[in-house]
C-alpha cells in the first residue's frame, strides 16, 4: 500500500485515499495495546499512543521500501530492530 500511495498519491484521489485507509487503518489497530502499555508501565512523555502507532507505521513502510531498493530483507529487519529500541527507550 505505501509503494503504491507513492506512485499515484497526486494523480488519483481514490487510490490515494484507498492506501490511506489500510495505512492509518492498521496503526489504528495498535493505539490501544500502545496505550494499556503506556498506562501499565507508568510511561510519560510529550507523545500519544496515536502518534506512537502511526511512527510505527511510517517506519514500517519505509523499512519496506529499503528492503525493496536494497533488494535485501535484512534492511527492514533492521529498521524494525530500531524501532524496537526506539520503544523500550520511551
Amino acid at each position: 500500500v505505501g509503494a503504491m500511495v507513492q506512485e499515484v498519491y497526486a494523480t488519483s484521489p481514490t487510490i490515494r485515499e484507498a492506501c490511506a485507509r489500510g495505512i492509518f487503518g492498521h496503526a489504528a489497530t495498535l493505539e490501544s495495546d500502545i496505550e494499556a502499555a503506556r498506562i501499565k508501565y507508568g510511561v510519560a512523555g510529550n507523545w500519544t499512543a496515536e502518534s506512537l502507532a502511526r511512527h510505527t507505521q511510517t517506519v514500517l513502510q519505509g523499512a519496506f521500501v529499503m528492503a525493496k531498493a536494497g533488494n535485501d530483507p535484512a534492511l527492514a529487519r533492521e529498521s524494525l530492530d530500531h524501532l524496537d529500541q526506539y520503544i523500550r527507550l520511551l
